[in-house]
């Protein structure tokens, strides 16, 4: 299930990168300026309102009502004020981070998966644990180096 979210990030990251190397200086200027605050809103709300449709599961026609009615609430008056370019250009930044979140998910549960199953022998806890403690190790080396923490690229 991570891998399948991931891959649709990434996709949409693909497509994001696509939209802003065919837009001219110009349009990237003005997508900067429109600031990030009003598509990290509706970022966080379009999350908001899966995390409830999560919970509704068992429930689909609800589940769907609710996300349809949700999403509308949220995006309706955000589609005025924001951008088709200007989401690919703040959007592409969160789903970086975000795909690069999930990979580390997936890996780590691969190797508690491995750490777990006993007819892999022993040996399975070396692997379970060098590939749990690598991931990790990635994701903090990669969120330390961002800019706004403070951070510098490491020299390797």
């Amino acid at each position: 299930m991570l891998a399948a979210v991931a891959l649709i990030a990434g996709i949409l990251q693909v497509m994001a990168t696509v939209l802003l190397g065919l837009a001219s200086l110009d349009e990237l200027r003005a997508a900067a300026a429109e600031g990030a605050q009003q598509y990290l809103l509706g970022t966080l709300a379009a999350v908001l309102g899966v995390i409830v449709v999560w919970f509704l599961r068992r429930r689909p026609l609800w589940a769907a009502g609710l996300l349809l009615v949700w999403q509308a609430a949220v995006f309706w008056p955000l589609h005025t004020r924001t951008s088709l370019l200007g989401l690919a250009f703040h959007g592409e930044y969160v789903l970086h981070h975000f795909t690069g979140l999930l990979a580390a998910a997936t890996c780590v549960a691969i190797g508690m998966h491995w750490i777990r199953r006993a007819d892999l022998g022993p040996g399975r806890v070396v692997p379970g644990l060098l590939a749990v403690a690598g991931a990790l190790t990635l994701l903090l080396a990669h969120l330390l180096e961002q800019p706004n923490l403070g951070g510098q690229a490491m020299p390797w």
